[in-house]
């Protein structure tokens, strides 16, 4: 183990609130109206998107997890199953940390615009009705 002190504890908690604000940002830019609620547990943090046109209500989340703190995932979740639906970007790779503040901003807005583009087809198509429970319809 690697000692860590107390200000780059304290460095990288707020850098991780930052980062966490600029995803509520990107959210709120990207959809419209959308509604969402922070999420947090001992392995991921991030919001689920409560409400938005096209989305399955409460079922869909974007969120960092621990495990791999530079991938951002956009997924459907429900009842402890598997993600059905999952889209991720890998930040490190493309070159996120590097960005200017509103670069990095356009990045997550685009992200998300696609992501979410590509939940409303999943939410409308036959293998969705195929795999996930009827009363998720």
């Amino acid at each position: 183990m690697i000692r860590i002190s107390a200000a780059q504890y304290r460095d990288g908690i707020e850098s991780r609130n930052r980062f966490m604000q600029m995803l509520h940002d990107a959210l709120k830019t990207a959809l419209g109206g959308v509604e969402l609620w922070e999420v947090t547990s001992f392995s991921w943090q991030g919001y689920q998107i409560k409400k938005y046109s096209g989305l399955k209500d409460r079922q869909y989340y974007s969120e960092i997890y621990q495990r791999e703190p530079n991938k951002l995932t956009f997924h459907e979740y429900y009842e402890m199953s598997e993600h059905p639906f999952e889209m991720q970007i890998d930040l490190l790779v493309q070159g996120f940390y590097y960005l200017p503040h509103d670069q990095q901003q356009q990045m997550l807005v685009d992200f998300i615009k696609i992501a979410c583009a590509e939940a409303v087809k999943w939410n409308s198509s036959e293998k969705r009705r195929e795999i996930v429970p009827e009363k998720f319809w």
